[in-house]
């Protein structure tokens, strides 16, 4: 048995549960994500730059498991706010997510390790990044993601979006 592979798994797993979410984590507590979508959707024509609106609106449609939609609405809120990466940190979390929904690991990798570049301080954008590693086979990686994790600590992080 490989056990740096095995502990490595069990060090990432850990990470996981250890107070962090997951992705989508809020639609096992009971959020409204279609009201939620509504919402956005009636706010944004006034408010076609709000950042936050924007990124609760594709946080709803992911965790609706509308990927195409997410997709379309991340797509008109880089239209609407040039260089919104540089200006919200969370667009690159979102981002992942959508590419990690869609089975498309390179571009999860990619998003998150812009993510944790912006904001190291963030747990969650760690944890993400080492799963999407490791389901790539990348164990250093993951290893050194979940390192990257523990490093930023038990710092209070508010959810993407």
């Amino acid at each position: 048995m490989n056990w740096n592979l095995y502990a490595a798994r069990w060090l990432l797993i850990l990470s996981l549960l250890s107070g962090t979410e997951g992705l989508f984590c809020n639609s096992a507590l009971g959020e409204d994500w279609a009201a939620q979508a509504e919402s956005c959707d009636r706010q944004l024509p006034s408010k076609p730059k709000n950042n936050q609106l924007w990124a609760d609106l594709v946080e709803a449609r992911l965790n609706l498991q509308d990927t195409q939609r997410a997709g379309e609405a991340i797509a008109i809120w880089r239209k609407n706010v040039p260089g919104v990466e540089k200006k919200f940190p969370n667009f690159d979390l979102l981002e992942g997510d959508l590419a990690f929904s869609k089975g498309d690991w390179k571009a999860a990798e990619a998003a998150y390790k812009a993510f944790v570049q912006l904001e190291p301080k963030k747990v969650s954008g760690w944890c993400r990044l080492a799963s999407v590693q490791e389901i790539l086979g990348n164990l250093p990686g993951a290893i050194q993601s979940v390192s990257g994790a523990i490093a930023a600590g038990d710092e209070p992080e508010k959810q993407a979006g």
